[in-house]
């Protein structure tokens, strides 16, 4: 009687066995999906730029270019804003008399880009526009390269004398996602 008994739970042990193989046969196709995710940290790096002192402004002559570091991983729009639309007398920023008090620039932005190929988004503003602040967007592409920043004084004519005393301006620069 022993062997018996054996034998049934045996029987029992195969039989469970063949249903598990059969599980496994589907019948029809199954889809599994999967879902991956990740990312990658934006940033955005923006370089100094030094003060550029001009001297003697009637001497003033040529441009002054200055490479900024910019390194953007997203799109972008740069801001410009002027505080004085000009280089401008600290005193009498409207002159006095026949001699002006304010120095006129065009300001240039080259900016390389990718997206995703390479190309370059390019600005220019005139100082007196810039009080109202102008804006460069880099069109959906990213800053990769920095930025090249050119200045051009407007040329002093005979009858465009300046006022004696200092001038200054100050050009704001801002970088934020677009």
């Amino acid at each position: 009687m022993p062997r018996f008994a054996a034998g049934v739970v045996v029987g029992g042990v195969a039989l469970f066995s063949v249903n598990n193989a059969a599980a496994d046969d589907l019948p029809v196709a199954k889809t599994l999906t999967l879902e991956v995710q990740g990312e990658i940290q934006e940033h955005c790096s923006f370089g100094s730029i030094p003060d550029l002192a001009l001297g003697d402004l009637t001497a003033v002559g040529g441009e002054y270019r200055r490479h900024v570091a910019l390194d953007c991983n997203i799109p972008v729009d740069i801001k410009v804003k002027s505080s004085n639309g000009g280089l401008a007398n600290t005193v009498y920023p409207n002159g006095q008399g026949p001699y002006k008090g304010k120095l006129g620039y065009r300001l240039n932005l080259v900016v390389p880009i990718r997206k995703p190929a390479l190309g370059v988004v390019t600005g220019s503003f005139q100082s007196a526009q810039l009080v109202g602040g102008g804006v460069l967007s880099s069109n959906g592409g990213v800053v990769l390269d920095g930025m090249e920043l050119t200045m051009r004084f407007d040329q002093l004519r005979g009858d465009d004398a300046l006022l004696g005393g200092d001038y200054s301006e100050v050009i704001e620069i801002t970088v934020s996602p677009s």
